[in-house]
């Protein structure tokens, strides 16, 4: 097998992060009559032969080749071309169908924002030959087209394989899902972005040609603020064999801090009773916590040595010094095992130790090519060279961008309390809502935006607009804080002037170029405003 390089990374974004997240119930989950015993895992079960259903039924649209209904232009004069519904449409089903297997909701759809942003990011690293959140604007590029493109690089997971048509399928399974890379492993930001419960519209671009396939995917949407699931674990419960290579990290992301010292994690083949044992002092393969705003915070990573999975083998995992007991089951299979499996339907029994057993041995990597590389992370540098010689059989993760979850944090909060947040430049319409519930409690955020400190204090009754899905770093500062209003943010409409793009004009308001697209539906490409022009800021 011709080996080929792939790497990825999670985007880092600034003014779309969230505040921290806190303490949640980690309560056992309602079960049906053939669903095994799970503690702490506050998400959906799912059978085998469910999960084969919708893998069987989603597979003419998760197929679809990598294809464009308008090809991106390369060279000067730049254009971002735009990729095919088929190609949309499959790249959605798949992120959607992964996220059903690991029981969170499922229903995440596209957005043509997104998309421009996303296509506009792969174009500028195509073009640079690099891949990173904060790409250079090549030369002869219009404005407008790399503000759009500079946004969506810094809020998106993205990635690069080495060979011309990459599909989403490939870039989601064996690149941001298996982030087993050394620069993405101690976080697994990517993965933690694909099945973060709160996202609730994504999208997707992709440029492929000569320099590889450049690709991204919208990470920073939490437009499903009501989602509720943690201890969100991968692989899950049911899992299908072919998801997750012999390489590939567990993790269960526990929805609040976990304290990496306090935590002891027991993996046990059932077969056999082989046992691994991870934690801060010894660990039989890979150990970490990462407390990081990728999606949920409190992601518990393990990766066991030599370990090498089968269809219907089955491994108990259990979780001590989190305070409330985490254990549960994971069975692997195929559709020649389908239902087979031992753990299915089995209740793994209290305090129950299989003992201990062989060590499985060497795994390889399933996928062809490897792990992509770092996973964005907000901060995470992928700007590594990222054109790094084709031939290398690596793949990279960029670190994920971490979203702090500020409403969990309020919601704990009580009479009297401040809640004291740093880094965290806007707030969710949701995360508004959750404050004004409260009585007496003060939200302090401190934070930098474009080179200046910001001090925010904003009292749970606060005045809201219900209008506005974010709260933007100069919004918060002009109506919460000391500084003077931005220009712009007194009206309701603004008047394109000469050198103006979208983006600026959501910058210069507060604003990410989401917020303010979705106030101007009629302007359907973000890369085309004329000046004269009136935008709606209300």
């Amino acid at each position: 097998m011709r080996k080929k390089f792939v790497k990825a990374f999670s985007g880092c974004a600034g003014i779309l992060l969230t505040g921290l997240l806190a303490v949640t119930s980690l309560d056992m989950q309602p079960v049906r009559a053939e669903e095994p015993v799970a503690v702490g895992l506050n998400v959906t079960y799912h059978t085998q032969q469910e999960i084969l259903d919708r893998m069987n039924s989603d597979a003419a649209v998760t197929g679809a080749r990598l294809a464009f209904s308008t090809d991106p232009v390369t060279a000067q004069p730049y254009a971002p071309g735009s990729l095919s519904q088929d190609t949309l449409d499959g790249a959605v089903t798949m992120l959607n169908q992964i996220r059903f297997i690991a029981g969170v909701q499922d229903n995440v759809t596209l957005d043509d924002t997104y998309n421009q942003m996303t296509q506009a990011a792969s174009l500028v690293n195509y073009v640079n030959k690099q891949l990173t959140h904060t790409p250079e604007k090549p030369n002869g590029m219009e404005d407008a087209l790399f503000d759009l493109g500079e946004e969506g690089a810094g809020s998106s997971n993205i990635a690069w394989a080495s060979w011309a048509g990459q599909t989403f399928k490939d870039s989601l399974i064996n690149g941001w899902m298996a982030d087993y890379d050394d620069s993405n492993i101690d976080r697994l930001g990517h993965r933690r972005w694909c099945i973060n419960p709160k996202m609730g519209k994504t999208g997707f671009g992709a440029v492929a040609g000569e320099n590889g396939t450049y690709s991204a995917m919208y990470s920073f949407d939490t437009s499903n603020s009501g989602a509720a699931e943690t201890g969100v674990a991968w692989p899950a419960q049911n899992m299908p064999i072919e998801y997750f290579d012999n390489v590939y990290p567990w993790s269960v992301s526990m929805g609040s801090e976990v304290d990496k010292d306090s935590v002891t994690v027991t993996l046990t083949k059932v077969s056999d009773g082989q046992t691994w044992t991870f934690s801060a002092a010894s660990a039989d393969g890979y150990f970490n916590v990462d407390n990081g705003r990728y999606g949920q915070q409190g992601c518990i990573i393990f990766r066991p040595d030599g370990a090498k999975y089968v269809a219907g083998d089955s491994y108990r995992v259990t979780i001590e010094g989190l305070g409330t007991p985490v254990s549960y089951t994971v069975n692997f299979f195929d559709e020649s095992t389908c239902g087979n499996t031992p753990g299915e339907g089995e209740n793994p029994g209290e305090g129950e130790n299989p003992g201990e057993g062989e060590n499985p041995g060497d795994g390889g990597n399933s996928g062809e090519g490897e792990n992509p590389g770092d996973g964005g992370n907000s901060d995470d540098s992928d700007d590594s060279d990222d054109n790094e010689n084709s031939g290398s059989s690596s793949g990279s993760n960029d670190s994920a961008a971490s979203l702090p979850d500020v409403g969990t944090e309020i919601a704990d909060a009580k009479s009297g309390d401040t809640v004291k947040v740093t880094g965290v430049t806007s707030l969710s319409n949701g995360e508004m809502k959750e404050l004004l519930k409260k009585t007496n409690v003060t939200l302090v955020m401190e934070y930098t935006y474009e080179g200046v400190n910001y001090v925010v204090t904003i009292p749970s009754n606060a005045a809201m607009d219900n209008d506005i899905p974010w709260y933007g770093p100069l919004y918060l500062s002009a109506h919460y804080g000391n500084g003077a209003p931005a220009n712009g943010t007194t009206g309701s409409t603004y008047t394109v002037q000469a050198k103006d793009t979208l983006s600026k004009i959501a910058r210069s308001n507060g604003m990410t170029l989401a917020q303010l697209a979705a106030k101007n539906p009629q302007i359907k490409n973000l890369n085309n405003i004329n000046i004269g022009q009136q935008i709606n800021l209300k």
